[in-house]
């Protein structure tokens, strides 16, 4: 709580406020320290972090906040809506679906029948390779693609997501996208099971949705076999002006997903049984961590799958846990290898050992903005993940009594330059549900960042902290706090969990510029300014074209200063962005920063062609001469979400 009104109360005062700091911390067991001419001359001044807490992550010498955890609910939002008579579209909307889809057939004949011009097309994978990117052809009014189920969920993620893409990219900067699924979601009991690849679509969009400039893209789901009523609410909520962002129809009924906190269960004494617990991606830093509190929970027989044979440092932790009296068995395969898991599975049964327990904790990354995605990064990251727990769970007789996956938050918040590992982790998510539906207790988590391991804790050891929008500035979960959620969600009845610190984002509005997760839009409810209109310039404006220049130059430097961390004095405004230390998810925030305060809505290539602050201030002067209304300064850097 007192780190939450802190960074609340610090982000007014670099504004200029005047805070009565020895009132605020008169009970607290700290005390502020004066630094020289702050806040006005934009420079920070900070102590050393803790060379242990630097590594874990985050700064903050107090302890890593308990986890909180939310699961995922489809509430109603409303009845059925009516298609107008008539609507004079100035260009005409693109479909995009295979031959036979019925769903794509009636949108078609009660648009025409609306007087609508509709352009139907098939499918394409074209423009997701490295070697040709497809061009919008045209400007249309908007663009559908209908995604039916397709054969095999891994390989059906793959397919569909790069199909997706070629859509993403078909549609242009600024064209309205619906991607409709048909079966993605399971919004209640009397829903079918989800379908994986479809699901993955969900989470491809969420992470594209972060790198857009307007929140043009929504998404849709049907019933795998749509009925009429549900087909005319999507076409009458694609025809409105504001629709929901996330939706499902069933029976003509909207229904939109919400976080909705979770309230745990204890769990068993022995929440994992006897029998054998095998985990995927067994020599990770998060496998290893999850191992250790298997056997403080009292299990004696461990499988661990991985592609490599342990280090030095990791043979001798297994040393140790076998010297006390553990079973550890060490699987060498790629998980997504069918032949070699079916072959390390097959000597495990050799021995009279059975898998009770699965652990799915294999992935990885490979971050590229969605113009940069291609199939190779696409299958990269959907292989170990997708593939492997299809693999493991086509291979395992009998089935496991139970499954936990380790999803992320990038499937249900999205992160920019990770549409791929969030499509990936929403796969898991739908995986899980059909898990339910065959009988095995399976849960996916969505985690937020751990401190002591993981990814986000290597990104954070390689500078790459704070740089991944709204999950970014989440705050680390300690290990222990994390862990210990696990036999209550393994032995619940929740099928999708996600289990993150919220308490900095529900305090603090998301990242300037940067869209609202559709998902999470309720936690920071009114949180959010509204973007600056331009208004008529004042009388205070710079006379001068010079002037003018000088003051938009520095409104530019001040926006790279905030997203690098440094002080505004230290950009120089005519070095290029590259070798100022901006990389291409850096471009993007800064295009969303900039689009945001100006009202402007440049792509990212803008930033490619006026590639300094000079140069890109006196574009902005051409495209936004009246800033008017805009704030003096954006957030400066040290300001919550500022990386110190």
């Amino acid at each position: 709580a007192l780190a939450t009104l802190a960074g609340t109360l610090a982000a007014l005062h670099v504004r200029g406020a005047d805070i009565a700091w020895q009132d605020v911390l008169a009970h607290e067991p700290v005390r502020p320290t004066p630094l020289p001419a702050y806040p006005f001359n934009r420079q920070s001044y900070w102590l050393a972090p803790r060379r242990d807490m630097a590594e874990a992550g985050h700064a903050a010498p107090a302890a890593m906040p308990v986890a909180r955890c939310h699961r995922v609910v489809w509430e109603a939002a409303g009845g059925p809506a009516t298609v107008p008579a008539a609507s004079a579209q100035p260009a005409a909307w693109k479909i995009v679906a295979e031959p036979a889809c019925r769903v794509a057939a009636r949108l078609v004949e009660r648009m025409t029948g609306a007087g609508i011009r509709v352009d139907r097309d098939k499918p394409s994978v074209d423009g997701t390779d490295a070697a040709h990117q497809p061009v919008p052809a045209q400007r249309w009014a908007g663009v559908v693609h209908v995604f039916a189920p397709a054969a095999g969920a891994a390989a059906g993620a793959l397919l569909r997501s790069r199909e997706a893409l070629h859509t993403l990219r078909l549609a242009g900067a600024s064209t309205a996208l619906h991607l409709v699924t048909l079966g993605a979601q399971s919004i209640g009991p009397a829903d079918d099971a989800a379908d994986p690849a479809l699901s993955a679509i969900w989470g491809l969009a969420r992470g594209a949705a972060q790198e857009l400039t307007a929140p043009r893209l929504r998404l849709a789901d049907l019933p795998p076999v749509a009925d009429m009523a549900s087909i005319d609410s999507l076409l009458a909520d694609m025809l409105a002006v504001a629709p929901l962002a996330e939706v499902a129809y069933r029976a003509g009924q909207r229904y939109q997903p919400v976080l909705q906190p979770l309230a745990l269960l204890p769990a068993p004494a022995r929440p994992y049984g006897d029998g054998c617990m095998l985990i995927s991606g067994g020599l990770g830093g998060l496998a290893l961590l999850l191992a250790e509190h298997l056997i403080g929970a009292g299990v004696r027989s461990i499988a661990l799958l991985a592609r490599r044979q342990p280090d030095t440092t990791e043979t001798h932790r297994i040393a140790q846990w076998r010297a006390a009296g553990v079973s550890v068995h060490l699987l060498q395969a790629d998980v997504a290898d069918r032949q070699a898991v079916a072959a390390a599975l097959a000597a495990l049964r050799q021995g009279g050992i059975v898998v009770e327990g699965l652990f799915h904790l294999a992935g990885t990354l490979a971050d590229r903005t969605v113009d940069s995605l291609d199939a190779a990064h696409l299958e990269r990251v959907l292989r170990p993940k997708a593939e492997g727990i299809e693999v493991l769970c086509g291979l395992l007789e009998p089935a496991p009594r139970f499954a936990v996956l380790f999803s992320s938050l990038a499937a249900m918040l999205g992160a920019p330059a990770q549409a791929n590992y969030a499509a990936a982790n929403a796969f898991l998510d739908g995986y899980a549900d059909l898990l339910r539906r065959r009988g095995v207790r399976a849960t996916s988590i969505a985690w937020g960042p751990w401190g002591e391991a993981g990814m986000a804790a290597r990104l954070a050891s390689n500078g790459r902290n704070g740089k991944v929008g709204n999950v970014g500035r989440l705050r680390a979960l300690a290990s222990a706090a994390a862990l210990g959620l696990v036999p209550a969600l393994a032995t619940g009845e929740a099928t999708q969990v996600m289990v993150a610190d919220l308490g900095l984002l529900e305090a603090q509005a998301p990242v300037s510029g940067a869209p609202l997760p559709a998902l999470a839009r309720a936690l920071w409810q009114g949180k959010q300014a509204p973007a600056p209109a331009r208004a008529a310039a004042t009388a205070t404006s710079p006379a001068s074209q010079a002037e003018k220049l000088a003051t938009m130059t520095d409104r530019v430097r001040v926006n790279v200063a905030a997203l690098l961390g440094e002080d505004e004095q230290a950009i120089d405004a005519t070095l290029p962005f590259e070798r100022l230390g901006l990389d291409s998810l850096n471009i993007l925030q800064l295009r969303n920063r900039l689009n945001t305060q100006f009202g402007t809505d440049f792509t990212a290539a803008t930033f490619y062609k006026f590639s300094t602050c000079a140069a890109l201030a006196a574009h902005l002067l051409d495209a936004a001469p009246e800033p008017g209304a805009a704030p003096p300064f954006p957030e400066a850097p040290g300001a919550p979400g500022a990386p110190p």
